[in-house]
This record gives C-alpha cells, structure tokens and sequence, in this order.
C-alpha cells in the first residue's frame, strides 16, 4: 500500500513511500522508476518528504527511524532514532532546506531538527534535533510548515490540530529537562515586548482575585495590559501547570508561551488524518475521520477561542472558559448548567456534536450512512476525548461558546477522510470511499467527484503545481493515479 507521496518540483519526480518499507522515485511525465531508496526487508515506511530546493529527501518509519537522502542518488547520508516509537509524519520547510520535523507515537511530541553539513569525505549529514514541541496526548497524522516556516500545523489522532511557535519549542537534550529553564529560555511573543523577561512580567503582575485575571502596567505601556493566564490541557481535560499562556484579553494576542504551544483547533468528531495550509497562509484545511474536511482561520499570533467576553456573563471577562465551567453547577434539567456572578445567576444549555462525536442521549451505540461510530452519552464535565459542544444562553437561545473552531466544514464524503489540501483556490480531498473531490471553498460547492473503476480506498494525496500540473492520488493496493489538470478542465 501506499503511504506518503512527495513531489520533487526541481527534478519533476515522485517520490513514494509503500508499506514495503521501500521509497520508488519515478518521472511525471513518463511514469518511469529512476531509483530506490531503503529496502523491502525493512518495517514499513508511513511519510515521506522532499526539501524546498530539491536537493534532499526524508522517510519516517516502523522502524522508529528517520532516514535522509540525497534527492536525486538515493544515497542514503544520515538517520536518527530519537523517536521512541513509530515516526508517523516528517515534513521540511518551505524555505529554509536544512529544517525539517517530524511527529510519531513517543509521548507523543513533535521533534524539529536541523539537517547538519555534508562530511567532506563521507559525504554523510548528521540530523541535529532542536527542539521538542509537546501537548498531544495520541499520536501524530501530520505536521505541516507555514509559507514563513515560523508556525507548524500539526494534526493527531487525539481529535484535534496544534499550532505552535517552533521558536519557542522546549529544547530537549534529554528527559531530565527543568521546566523552570525552558521558561527562562523562550521569549515574549510580542516584538516591542521581547526585552522583558518572562520571570520580570510575572513579578509585576497584579492579579484582580483570581488565580487567571492579571493587570500588567508598565512607564512604556500606553496603556495597562488585561491578561488571561490559559493553561494547557491534556486528554481529560485536566489543566496542564508546566505549559501555559499569557494572553492579552482585550486583543486575544499570545503575549507568553511557555511551550511554543499557541492554539488548539476543535471541530473535528474524531482522529484528524491531515492539515494544511493555504499558500497565502490565511488558512488551515484538515481532513478527519468523521467524513469531513474543514476549512480554518490560520491566524497564529491570537488565541482568543477559549477567553471568554462579557456575552458570557457581567464579571467573567478575561476568564478561560475551563475556569468558568469548573465554577458551574448543574441545572433543574437534563444539559443544563447555571452560573452566578455579582449576585447574577444565568442559566445555560449545553448542546453537544450530533455529526458523529459526542452528544447527550441514553441510547447505547449508535450508526450512520458509513458505519461511523458515534460513542455513548458523555457528561458535560468529562470533557472526555475533547467533546464537541455549545453553550446557549436560555434567556434569547444565543449560542455564546462554541468549542467548533472551523469556518466551514464540506460535507460529501462517504468515509473517513483520509487527505486534504490547497490546489489553487479550490480544495482537494481523498477518502477511504475511493474517491476524490474538488470543492470551492467559496460557497462550499463539490465541483467534481472522481472515482476510479476499483473503489480502493485513497490514503495520500499531492499536487504538481507546475508544468506539467497534476495530481497524484496513492491507494491501498499499492498505486499511484496522476490527473492532469485538463483532467478537471482547469
């Protein structure tokens, strides 16, 4: 079957990574095995990667192992074997040639390295690791680089999509790091900020009474700053000390992180398979496995989804949602929870997923069109599996939170989606029902749906974009189809 395709834009050739544990690298244009690379005795390999100038390729394995390339030889000139457990994704840079990172199962974390000189005699090149970016708690589908390759994407099988700061990574030598030295060694996220040191602001914080609301007044502010300090969360919800934020309440800017860490996008009812950025950078597409692909804002320096604003409640600005629900009680009814603040009490429904994750009824398991799974009742406060979710208001039935993320979500698919990602203007996905879909993210139309004779299911998807212009689909049975761009009579 085939894993991962990546396309060498300097040479035009593919470049495939199979289950075998061997890479092919053909032609566009004729179709015709240049080389291969690594070997059918080994585990099977799960990504593959070229760097932006063409120059070097990258897998990921089984076998625990990172493998580097040269891009046009197939030599093999370095490995490492940091990753603890299985490498699932690696990813270079879209600028720099020598950055690279990679995700797996180990924790799990992301790894961002740095591809050493060449030897002058051996030729070889050391992978040199930089920084560990951690908060997933299943392990990694993929990670992706913004076009200024200061941000990465990451996507997991823990529902959800990371983006983070790889400046601000923590940088791991070992296991026995102190995270009192990380948070001495990241910077504000702020430029005009950068001269302060995280440990100064904290001494001239002043809190309002509670644990999350701060006040930072300084000569050269215009201003006083309000800060949320939003602390991280693992799969149960349970709030995370070591990592956090401070995040500047008025705005939503990311003013402190002391992990790289800078939002977590929710939306999707189960494992995200894929993400992507748009070349302009304004947007994130992701592929899950609830039969969607969803399109979403890919602003990085704010994280204003989880700080709550005077629609809330009078008295709850600057407080992070989890804060407030931990303040909750339950209602007289069945999905209903009540808050008091200032001796106001407001009531409020909660509405979970009904497209496929969790949602409140009493029945046991249920089915849809595809066999989707949707799981058993989960109590508001469990937050189990990052639950999908509302607040509503009772008085006017205004939806006030939301814990769905995404701008749009594209619904076509009969299966899980398996890929996802930009071609032009318009958006392409693959899934496990076999086929491939063209969408305008525009007015959320399918524009075309092809499906090959053998309904294999489609597991990797990539894009040619310059002459000749393509797209390269990779099934389970081990092939690989290229559409040109007549094709689709664009």
């Amino acid at each position: 079957a085939v894993a991962d395709i990546s396309v060498n834009h300097s040479t035009k050739t593919v470049a495939v990574a199979n289950k075998s544990g061997e890479a092919h690298m053909f032609a566009i244009d004729t179709g015709k095995v240049q080389c291969e690379v690594g070997e059918p005795v080994r585990l099977p390999l799960t990504s593959i990667a070229h760097n932006c100038n063409g120059t070097l390729l990258v897998t990921g394995g089984s076998d625990k192992t990172l493998r580097l390339y040269d891009a046009v030889t197939g030599k093999e000139l370095g490995s490492s074997s940091a990753h603890q457990s299985f490498v699932t994704c690696v990813a270079f840079a879209s600028h720099n040639p020598s950055l690279l990172a990679s995700g797996g199962g180990d924790k799990p974390i992301v790894r961002v390295w740095k591809v050493g000189d060449k030897h002058p005699q051996s030729g070889t090149a050391e992978l040199l690791e930089q920084c560990v970016l951690v908060g997933h708690w299943a392990f990694l589908t993929r990670v992706a680089f913004s076009s200024d390759d200061r941000f990465l994407a990451t996507s997991s099988m823990d529902w959800t999509i990371r983006v983070w700061d790889i400046e601000n990574g923590e940088p791991m030598v070992n296991m026995s790091f102190s995270a009192a030295l990380v948070q001495d060694r990241t910077r504000m996220q702020v430029g005009k900020l950068s001269h302060i040191n995280h440990r100064q602001m904290e001494e001239e914080l002043v809190s309002d009474g509670s644990d999350v609301r701060f006040t930072w007044e300084r000569p050269d502010f215009d201003e006083p700053l309000r800060l949320c300090r939003v602390p991280d969360t693992d799969g149960w919800g349970r709030q995370v000390e070591s990592r956090f934020q401070y995040v500047e309440v008025d705005k939503g800017r990311v003013i402190y992180t002391s992990s790289g860490w800078l939002r977590t996008l929710k939306g999707h009812c189960g494992p995200v398979n894929h993400v992507e950025w748009s070349p302009d950078g304004k947007y994130l597409v992701s592929a899950g496995d609830d039969g969607t692909v969803r399109l979403w804002d890919a602003q990085c320096e704010l994280n204003d989804e989880l700080v709550l604003d005077d629609r809330f409640l009078e008295g709850t600005e600057g407080h992070h949602v989890l804060a407030i629900e931990d303040e909750m009680v339950p209602g007289e009814e069945a999905c209903t929870m009540r808050i008091e603040a200032d001796e106001c009490v407001q009531n409020y429904k909660i509405k979970f997923s009904e497209d496929g994750g969790f949602y409140k009824h009493t029945g046991g398991i249920l089915g849809s069109g595809f066999n989707r799974i949707r799981r058993p009742a989960c109590q508001f406060v469990d937050r189990f599996r990052n639950p999908v979710y509302q607040i509503i208001r009772e008085a006017d039935d205004k939806v006030i939170f939301d814990t769905n993320f995404s701008k749009f979500t594209l619904w076509g698919h009969q299966g899980p989606v398996t890929s996802a990602r930009f071609w032009g203007e318009k958006i392409l996905s693959t899934s496990d029902d076999g086929t491939l879909r063209m969408w305008n993210p525009e007015n959320l139309e399918c524009l075309f749906v092809v499906a090959a004779t053998a309904r294999y299911p489609l597991c990797s998807l990539t894009v040619c974009e310059e002459a000749p212009e393509a797209v390269l689909v990779g099934d389970r049975k081990g092939g690989v189809s290229i559409l040109l761009a007549e094709d689709f009579g664009l």
